[in-house]
């Protein structure tokens, strides 16, 4: 039996649980589920038996902000086989959401680890009349291997842990055009980690470009950090077109702004809970050093002579929006097209890249409430550099029945198009500017004196 087939229930369930319960004995009637949440990036503040075959289960808000309340990720021990069980989440923070559209939570198991999107069928969003009418989204499941502990997760897992690991691996291959640099630690003394990928041989002659990535300043927008997997693992490639870019380009990039909001399982905000992504205006060094030696780390390469800051890319994942797409800055003079062209370019050959992102989504944004974000505070200080916030969908294509949903291995691909859309964007640009200079002719002298 798999984990969707029906089964008749019988889990014997007669105890009842505390908002604290995480960590119980094994309790002595095999059926009655023991919750857990107490590991790196986990999240479920409380558990309430209806009846013998019901869970209602509240999200934990995040670490000094209760009121974020969106990512969930528990593990359910001591089943029946054949148990099938109506899980329902009662407390989201967000009404809108895309488990309207068809989105459904995550499975795995002991034995599967590999995560798996539970059936649409099984899955629902509504109000609740007894609940003041919140939104409650519920579930069916069934446990199908007794002396299995399964994970219910909102969207694939990406810790701390894991992203060091991948950091590390990538260090140990002694990649010549590959530097890995602790950028800062964070309030929890974690490694804020900064990597610098390109071609070392030619440092010295040539003025280079330079693209500046990051990544999950929100914990639980793990979409980001797959995307970011997929890009670094392209960019580190010895693919020919890589190879020649990097002779040109250098990649800097920051995967995890904010390891301690990860690691706790927080949805938005760090563990002081500020949400870092309106900070970035005037970060404190105290309260907030990832950003201040971020964003320090950025206005320094903006104003070295030996390279130009074209992009600054920061990378999210957008709970109700369907497709991917970017946020971008307003140019400076808002009545010039020439302006808006240039920022529109890059959006329109990623759209051209993957069906994962929509170029009739983007959005020139210039909302005074993120005046503190990324891209809005980057751009003030970067008048030079374009900057945009990326959003990922959590559900790609919701709604749409002949598209399946992106998985893991699908964030990482689209980090893949990503990457190849900065080679296409910079191929593009030279042999344009070859053009305009009349082929390997030099470029026109300037008259002016």
């Amino acid at each position: 039996m798999g984990y969707f087939d029906v089964a008749v229930v019988d889990p014997n369930l007669n105890e009842s649980f505390s908002s604290a319960y995480r960590k119980a004995a094994i309790p002595a009637v095999k059926g009655q589920l023991q919750f857990n949440a107490d590991f790196e990036g986990g999240n479920l503040g409380s558990v309430k038996p209806l009846s013998e075959f019901e869970y209602e289960l509240s999200i934990r808000g995040d670490t000094g902000a209760p009121k974020y309340r969106l990512w969930f990720h528990f593990k359910v021990s001591n089943c029946k086989a054949g148990q099938r069980v109506l899980f329902s989440i009662i407390n989201f923070s967000k009404q809108r959401s895309l488990f309207r559209d068809g989105m459904a939570p995550l499975v795995s198991s002991s034995s599967r680890p590999r995560w798996e999107r539970i059936p649409a069928k099984n899955t629902f969003y509504y109000r609740a009349p007894k609940l003041n009418n919140a939104y409650v989204m519920s579930f069916v499941f069934v446990f199908d291997r007794e002396e299995d502990v399964y994970g219910f997760s909102y969207s694939y897992p990406f810790t701390y842990t894991h992203q060091q690991k991948l950091l590390a691996e990538l260090e140990l291959r002694q990649l010549p055009y590959v530097q890995r640099r602790l950028l800062c630690r964070s309030v929890q003394q974690r490694r804020v980690d900064m990597l610098l990928v390109t071609d070392p041989a030619t440092n010295r002659h040539r003025r280079k470009k330079c693209v500046i990535v990051c990544s999950r300043i929100h914990p639980g927008e793990t979409p980001a950090s797959h995307c970011m997997a997929g890009f670094l693992n392209y960019i580190t490639s010895n693919r020919p077109e890589v190879v020649e870019l990097r002779k040109s380009l250098l990649f800097v990039v920051v995967p995890m702004l904010n390891p301690d909001g990860t690691f706790l399982g927080n949805y938005r905000c760090d563990s002081l809970g500020t949400d870092l992504n309106r900070s970035w205006a005037s970060p404190d060094p105290l309260t907030e050093p990832t950003l201040m030696a971020t964003k320090d780390m950025m206005q320094w390469y903006h104003n070295k002579n030996e390279v130009d800051v074209d992009f600054v890319f920061d990378m999210h994942a957008h709970s109700t929006a369907s497709t991917g797409f970017f946020l971008c800055n307003p140019p400076l003079d808002k009545t010039a097209a020439a302006g808006y062209e240039r920022v529109s370019v890059f959006p329109r050959l990623l759209a051209e890249k993957s069906t994962d992102f929509s170029i009739g989504s983007c959005k020139f944004c210039d909302d005074p409430s993120k005046l503190g974000s990324g891209r809005r505070a980057l751009g003030a200080v970067m008048p030079k550099s374009m900057c945009y916030t990326l959003e990922l969908s959590f559900f790609p294509s919701a709604g749409d029945s002949s598209a399946p949903p992106t998985t893991d291995e699908g964030y990482m691909k689209f980090g893949e198009q990503f990457g190849q859309t900065i080679a296409e964007y910079y191929r593009i640009k030279k042999t344009s500017n070859v053009t305009n200079n009349g082929g390997n002719k030099p470029p026109p002298t300037d008259p002016r004196p």
